[in-house]
């Protein structure tokens, strides 16, 4: 059903990897592309969300092609970003897939510990 382990292999990654970044169980995983279970709906979302594909190219609705983003749509965003963020944004665009995975791990780490900083402080000041 699902082209997960298809995505997951053409990208170089192991169950664990992909498990990791978007926090479900390597089981769970297998449970999915081997079909004795079915992702959620909040599950596929995420698993689309990560491979940047569609739900629908996720569960192989020949109909629909992967997402991308075209020239024109980066252009539009990138005039809303800082300096800072359109370097990011660049320096993420080179990166061989598995260092982009390991990336937004490393990102997501950060935002979750400024996060807790910032309610720390809130709640002392």
């Amino acid at each position: 059903m699902l082209r997960l382990k298809e995505l997951r292999q053409q990208r170089g990654l192991t169950q664990k990897e992909v498990a990791k970044v978007v926090n479900y169980s390597q089981n769970l995983i297998s449970t999915w592309e081997n079909g004795s279970h079915e992702p959620s709906i909040s599950a596929l979302i995420t698993l689309a969300n990560f491979f940047n594909v569609s739900v629908d190219y996720l569960v192989k609705n020949d109909s629909n092609v992967p997402k991308e983003i075209n020239d024109s749509t980066y252009i539009k965003v990138n005039k809303h970003l800082s300096p800072n963020q359109q370097a990011c944004i660049k320096d993420l665009i080179d990166l061989d897939e598995p260092l982009c995975v390991q990336a937004k791990t490393y990102i997501r780490a950060l935002k979750e510990a400024y996060s807790i900083l910032k309610n720390n402080s809130e709640q002392v000041g």
